[in-house]
């Protein structure tokens, strides 16, 4: 979370230095021969491979005159060179080197964010010059870097510009709420050339049937980085590409910036539940592919996810649940096995975490997508009835065990059931225990949650902890126990922070037993396995918040 200096600094930095410079740069009275003559001398460095020198000699000129965007130009060329001939194990000439780089940034991204960070110093020597500005466009059109530092978005096309959002729930830990930032660039440009054709469609239209889906190729981009307050960085999360639309050219561009808005939203708050991040590529993006044809919906294909004839109106829940569905997809392991309504499960689990995390970190959130409260009547209408069925079913129904529509939506909502007794992470560690992409039954993800949680109530780790206000009153609270004897304690909720003992009436495994008024209880010797819970308040004491158990 940033401090308010902190935030202050950036917001000078990437939305008001163009001006600042403008308007405070001191013109030079030095004659320019002598900046220029360095240049020289570097470049007669350079050529010699004494990439080291030619470097400190342009650094200390920059000192001189930090004005003078050419020494800038300059030493990001010998920075990237340099680079380039230190690679380990590379071949090829440096020029060949460089291409490969622009092709392919997650290689090496600290040398491109170095290279950047001189562009941008570059752009604050000169925000007026458009000769500038044409120049480094030139040199970085392949491609761009995977992070940013302090002034390598500048160097970006597209006017990149940060805009923040909350994550406020306060049951997330300290470090992952509070105000979180994004950069966005709001103008777009033309593809680099390996985005021209998206890798299913546009790259092998021989194999597609459908004449829907043939040679499609994409023009326009944007991108979307993610700040890192730790590394201090922007992370590149997704590159949002589309097609040449006449007519349409504004309408896309929106569709574009709010589908990037809304999924590094979708990215933050995976991480800050479960960990996850993107699964398929090895640089964390996904590329998103806004398609014209196709069939109207969403799809997803390696690190690519696309959404097909976005010219089809759809409501703002629509687009919130297609990209959730397909970002599902992209960052969350696989439970699958299906014939109904589709293979994998992960899409409509992802669908129903992400909009339900989201829901509870609207706190002043200005995306037009999520200011109409669709994200509560999707909670409705969606997660709450599968988390009734899976408390009413539990985890042993034979549902769970096949492989129809009925068997998935069973395994969604176990998850949700888990996430909200357990939390995203411990229902992230069960899904990433497992060996392989398989059904939720006994010989799948059901074995991989007891083994974990037979792990976690080892002799070193004896205390299960579950949260229990959100779930449904009328049904029994399932937990997986080694055997044993237990000792609980039911607490409610006092300010949302503070907890205290709950009285009320327990009934474990359909017995009732007794509970004291600090709220403890004991059990008999129980077997390893599934037990269920009831917990009815006494007076006005309000539904339970927590229960802790103990092995003793």
């Amino acid at each position: 979370m940033f401090t308010l200096p902190a935030r202050r600094a950036l917001w000078i930095i990437l939305g008001l230095l163009l001006a600042w410079a403008a308007a405070f740069a001191a013109p030079e009275t030095t004659d320019l021969a002598e900046p220029d003559a360095v240049i020289a001398q570097a470049n007669t460095l350079g050529g010699q491979n004494e990439y080291v020198g030619a470097i400190q000699l342009l650094q200390n000129a920059i000192e001189r005159y930090p004005s003078y965007a050419p020494l800038a130009i300059a030493l990001a060329n010998w920075q990237e060179l340099r680079g380039l001939a230190e690679l380990p194990n590379a071949t090829g000439t440096l020029e060949e080197r460089r291409a490969l780089l622009r092709q392919n940034p997650g290689a090496y991204p600290d040398l491109l964010n170095e290279v950047f960070e001189t562009y941008g110093r570059a752009v604050m020597c000169a925000p007026t010059d458009t000769t500038l500005r044409k120049a480094i466009a030139d040199e970085t059109r392949e491609d761009f870097p995977l992070m940013l530092g302090q002034y390598g978005a500048l160097a970006l096309p597209g006017d990149p510009t940060p805009f923040t959002y909350l994550l406020s729930d306060n049951r997330l830990p300290l470090e992952s709420r509070g105000e979180m930032q994004g950069l966005i660039t709001m103008r777009s440009f033309p593809v680099p050339k390996r985005y021209s054709k998206d890798p299913k469609y546009g790259a092998h239209p021989d194999t597609i049937q459908d004449p829907r889906y043939l040679y499609w190729s994409f023009s326009r981009m944007i991108l979307a980085y993610d700040y890192d307050p730790l590394a201090k960085i922007w992370r590149l999360r997704f590159r949002v590409i589309w097609q040449d639309t006449p007519g349409q050219e504004e309408a896309r561009l929106l569709l574009a910036r709010q589908s990037a808005q809304l999924l590094l939203r979708l990215a933050r708050v995976g991480q800050a539940y479960s960990g996850y991040a993107p699964r398929f590529s090895p640089d964390g993006v996904v590329n998103v592919w806004l398609a014209n044809d196709g069939e109207a919906g969403g799809e997803s294909y390696q690190e690519n996810i696309y959404l097909q004839q976005v010219g089809t109106a759809r409501s703002s829940n629509e687009w919130v649940r297609e990209l959730a569905h397909e970002y599902g997809h992209q960052s969350i392991p696989v439970v699958g096995g299906y014939t109904k309504p589709e293979w994998a499960s992960n899409g409509y689990l992802g669908e129903c975490l992400y909009l339900r995390w989201l829901s509870k970190n609207l706190l002043g959130d200005q995306h037009p997508w999520l200011r109409d409260g669709g994200l509560e009547a999707y909670a409705r209408d969606r997660v709450t009835p599968l988390v009734k069925a899976f408390v009413a079913n539990g985890p042993l129904a034979k549902n769970l065990s096949g492989t129809d529509a009925t068997a998935m939506n069973g395994f969604v909502g176990m998850g949700l059931y888990l996430d909200m007794t357990r939390g995203g992470r411990a229902l992230a560690q069960a899904l990433n225990a497992m060996t392989s992409p398989n059904f939720a039954g006994p010989d799948g993800f059901l074995a991989s949650l007891e083994e974990q949680d037979a792990y976690f109530q080892s002799v070193d780790r004896p205390i299960i902890g579950l949260r229990v206000a959100e779930l449904p009153a009328e049904g029994p609270i399932w937990v997986y126990l080694r055997s044993g004897k237990w000792r609980g304690l039911v607490q409610r909720d006092v300010d949302n922070s503070t907890k205290a003992p709950l009285k009320c009436q327990l009934r474990f495994d359909g017995k009732e037993l007794k509970v004291s008024e600090q709220g403890i209880f004991n059990t008999s010797e129980l077997e390893r396995g599934w037990h269920t819970m009831r917990i009815t308040p006494l007076g006005n004491e309000g539904p339970a918040a927590d229960v802790k158990l103990l092995r003793l």
